[in-house]
């Protein structure tokens, strides 16, 4: 079989990541920011090498969903421009969705859907405060 015909297969090491509603993994001591529609997904992180300088590439599925040049550990979140872009865009399509608090937005992926705002919160919910005595009174009906 020639081998122009032989299927290639990628055998670069294979680190995997969740990514978090920031829409940024850590790789190598570097945040590095994902596509948004990655929010909640477990990606697949393959590098050329270890080498600063290198790119990386990182996958969902089979779709890449971003690809980076490593930075020194320590350095600060690299954040791409078309992930700036898109984070931007549905911002603007979802103006109710992001609280005006000056902190970073957060990302929270429900089924196909990815909504911008601050981390989702549950309705506290509501408790009825009743006196000891009735409590009291129900234990000494349950005992006779």
């Amino acid at each position: 079989r020639p081998f122009s015909a032989v299927p290639f297969y990628d055998t670069r090491p294979v680190e995997l990541r969740k990514v978090p509603s920031d829409c940024h993994i850590t790789y190598r001591g570097v945040r590095y920011s994902i596509d948004p529609c990655a929010v909640g997904q477990t990606v697949v992180v393959r590098s050329d090498t270890d080498r600063v300088g290198s790119s990386f590439s990182v996958f969902m599925n089979d779709q890449v969903v971003a690809s980076h040049t490593q930075h020194p550990k320590g350095s600060r979140p690299v954040t791409l421009t078309q992930h700036a872009l898109t984070i931007k865009n549905l911002c603007a399509k979802n103006p109710r969705s992001v609280r005006n608090t000056g902190k970073t937005s957060h990302f929270l992926q429900l089924d196909d859907q990815v909504i911008i705002g601050e981390p989702f919160i549950l309705p506290t919910p509501q408790v009825e405060v009743r006196s000891l005595s009735v409590y009291e009174s129900i234990a000494r009906e349950a005992n006779r």
